[in-house]
């Protein structure tokens, strides 16, 4: 299967390092203060015409540049951690906070970093409900720490297969007029664009509903409500296929694409 299931075992110890994302933190009761772990570090170099990352000794010469959308990088609260620290806010910040982080969750980052950008491959973070946040988290900040652009959906009772898919929309057009179109979600934004779609909380959506992104999953394969069909890059050739006998768009699916789904699940359940 594309989605390995990877276990995320966290210690006491996890609460020690403060970490905000997104406006929230890990531990509220310890905002702005971090503890430093020597044996830990997650380093960025960036290059004159290229930028190179490093987590726990793995290293990614040309990781993914994105579409340019910095708004879909998962932010970091920059100031409060130089404040603490009293740092410069010249300073290396992602290897600095980072190098703070306890052993165990560089292990996760590393481990995330190999997944998707040395093996190429799915992920799935699965552990108790209790630890849901954690997970999160962990994944918006392995996002944030090598500008990994983010497709996030939320999964509920209430996810449709159109929220994964396209949504139709009937907009004013000129005139006076109206038209119906068909909109993009995130999984095929994530998809058309190379991002990380993050799939938080698998075990709540419904089980007619996931089975629509099982062809994108496995195969890379995904037909759309407009009629445009997308397709493994390695199949297509990469490129937009218009046929003048009426024959489905196809768009090849971007090979830096990647899904990181999360699940809980509690003692002696099964998934």
């Amino acid at each position: 299967d594309n989605i390995i299931v990877y276990y995320i075992i966290y210690h006491h110890h996890r609460h020690h390092s403060s970490l905000s994302i997104s406006g929230s933190a890990t531990n509220s009761a310890t905002t702005c203060s971090v503890r430093r772990h020597v044996h830990s570090t997650v380093t960025q170099q960036w290059k004159q015409n290229d930028q190179s990352v490093s987590i726990g000794g793995v290293t990614i010469d040309k990781p993914p540049r994105g579409s340019n959308r910095p708004d879909l990088i998962p932010p970091l609260n920059h100031d409060c951690w130089i404040h603490s620290r009293s740092l410069n806010h010249n300073d290396n910040f992602h290897a600095l906070l980072t190098s703070t982080l306890p052993p165990c969750q560089v292990s996760h980052l590393k481990w995330m970093l190999q997944k998707d950008l040395v093996l190429r491959q799915d992920f799935l973070l699965l552990g108790s409900p209790h630890l849901a946040r954690e997970r999160r988290h962990l994944l918006l900040l392995y996002a944030s720490s090598i500008d990994r652009e983010v497709e996030y959906v939320a999964l509920s009772r209430d996810t449709s297969e159109a929220d994964l898919k396209q949504r139709k929309e009937v907009r004013g057009g000129t005139g006076g007029g109206s038209t119906t179109i068909y909109v993009d979600q995130a999984p095929v934004r994530a998809a058309r664009e190379g991002r990380l779609l993050i799939l938080d909380g698998l075990e709540k959506a419904e089980r007619n509903v996931l089975p629509a992104l099982n062809n994108l999953l496995e195969n890379r394969e995904l037909p759309l409500e407009d009629g445009t069909v997308l397709v493994n890059a390695a199949c297509d050739g990469g490129g937009d296929d218009d046929g003048d006998d009426g024959a489905a768009r196809r768009i090849a699916v971007h090979p830096d694409f990647r899904v990181a789904a999360t699940a809980s699940i509690s003692a002696g359940e099964r998934f």
